[in-house]
Parts: structure tokens; C-alpha cells; sequence
């Protein structure tokens, strides 16, 4: 025989069924609260980020240089400098340090280059040459070399003075002679070595006509003297050397003599 449920039976399974609906309702409310509080929050942060980012852009900018002044934002007030000072070590909690600019510029680079020779230091360097440069193919004889010294050389007063290479020249014609180029060459012959020098007068230089010129070529830097090489054969060999001198002017067959100088090197006076 079947028998009836009973009315408190019914009362307790209807509450659990009731229940269980409640659970699952409150269980999938809760998840979807949820689910809306995390996507409401995604923008909430985004929208701080920005808004941290314009405060720190607007920071930034406080302390940028505007037109005539540099700003510092201090936090509870902006400092104003002229443009003659810039900020060291600003903050908010310290008094910023001003300093003048220029007194952090850079200073000027020095040029470490040598300086260029002077025209009188130019014209002194004397170096040894392969050939003579002489081109000159006049044929009148007005031009002569009267005399070579090598040493024994004496000063207009008479006064013994260094061995160096001394040339007197004349001119016959009845013009001045200028254009004076002269080429000479030292050879050691027991060595057999040669050096050969060139040297230009200046245009100012002239023999005048029916008259005499010397040149001195020795670097003392008195008129007429005219600049040598102190490293020559001439003034570092002990030997005997054999002296070749060719002398040029404008207008005037080119004219040569050879001579010797006695071994010993250039001699300075006593």
C-alpha cells in the first residue's frame, strides 16, 4: 500500500529547492557584480594613467625656459630667473641654486697647431738642390766675377771675420745688372759627395753699371748677406772640398769659377 508524503516531507523538500535556486542566484549575481566592477575598472585606470601623465607633462613644462625666463615649480610657488642664471639642483623641498650661464659654458678650445714661420725664418731655410735651375742664355760679357773667398774673410774695417762664401762681382756694361741668380756646389773629393745650392737675389739687388757688388752668403742677416745652410758640407766637413760657383744676370752671359777650400771646415774668427 502506497502511503502519502507527508506534509512536513513536502514543507522540507520544497525549502531545499528553494534554497538551492537562492544559492545559484546569489552565486551568478556575485560572479556578474563582479565581471562589472573589473570592466568598470580597466577605464578607471586607464583614465588615471592619463590624467598622472598630464600632471607630469604639466610638471615638465613649469620648468622649461620660456622666452626670457626659466621657471621652477617649487610645489607651492614658481620661481622666476633672468637668462643670465640657470637652476642647479632645484627641488621641491630646497631653494633652488642659481649660477650665472657663463660660468657653465664650455670654454673655448685652444689650437695646439704650430705657428707659421715668419717671412725672415721662411727665407733661411737653405736646402741642397740636384740641379741648377739657371736658364740663361745671353750672350753679352758685361757681367764678371771678380773674386771668391771661402775663407780668410775680412769685414769692411779690415777685421778678420767667419770663413763663409763671399763673391764680388762687376759689371762692364753701361747698364745696372739685376736679375742675380747664383747656384754653388761643395763636392768633398775624397768622399766624393756634392751638394749644390740655388739662391735668387732679390729684385732690389743689381749690379750698377761700370761698378761692384758683393754678395756674403753666411745667415748673419746684415745687407747683402744672405741666408746658408749651417748643416752644409761646407761648415760639418774636415776635408778639403772643391768650391763650383755659377752667377746669372739678366742681360748678361751666365759666368763660372772654381776654386778649393783647405780642409779644416769653416773657420769662426779669433
Amino acid at each position: 500500500m502506497k502511503t502519502k508524503p507527508s506534509s512536513s516531507s513536502s514543507f522540507t523538500l520544497w525549502n531545499q529547492r528553494w534554497l538551492a535556486e537562492m544559492v545559484g542566484v546569489a552565486f551568478f549575481g556575485s560572479a556578474a557584480l563582479l565581471g562589472a566592477c573589473s570592466s568598470s575598472s580597466k577605464p578607471a585606470s586607464k583614465a588615471t594613467k592619463a590624467a598622472t601623465e598630464t600632471a607630469v607633462v604639466t610638471s615638465r613644462s613649469a620648468e622649461t625656459t620660456s622666452d626670457s625666463h626659466t621657471v621652477i615649480d617649487t610645489g607651492s610657488q614658481a620661481t622666476a630667473l633672468s637668462p643670465a642664471t640657470k637652476s642647479v639642483n632645484a627641488s621641491p623641498d630646497s631653494t633652488a641654486h642659481t649660477v650665472p650661464a657663463s660660468d657653465l659654458a664650455s670654454p673655448a678650445p685652444t689650437s695646439s697647431a704650430p705657428s707659421a714661420p715668419s717671412a725672415q725664418e721662411a727665407q733661411s731655410v737653405v736646402l741642397p738642390i740636384d740641379a741648377n735651375p739657371i736658364a740663361n742664355t745671353a750672350t753679352a760679357e758685361t757681367l764678371k766675377i771678380d773674386s771668391v773667398l771661402v775663407e780668410n774673410n775680412v769685414d769692411r774695417a779690415g777685421k778678420t771675420a767667419d770663413d763663409h762664401l763671399e763673391i764680388t762681382l762687376s759689371n762692364a756694361g753701361a747698364v745696372g745688372l739685376g736679375g742675380v741668380e747664383i747656384f754653388y756646389t761643395f763636392t768633398d773629393p775624397t768622399t766624393k759627395v756634392t751638394e749644390s745650392y740655388y739662391t735668387k737675389l732679390p729684385s732690389d739687388f743689381a749690379v750698377p753699371a761700370n761698378g761692384k757688388r758683393v754678395v756674403h752668403f753666411d745667415a748673419s742677416g746684415v745687407l747683402n748677406h744672405f741666408p746658408v745652410n749651417k748643416f752644409s758640407l761646407y761648415y760639418t766637413d774636415k776635408n778639403a772640398l772643391d768650391v763650383t760657383v755659377v752667377v746669372s744676370a739678366q742681360g748678361a752671359a751666365v759666368q763660372t769659377t772654381k776654386l778649393q777650400k783647405d780642409a779644416g771646415g769653416a773657420e769662426a774668427a779669433d
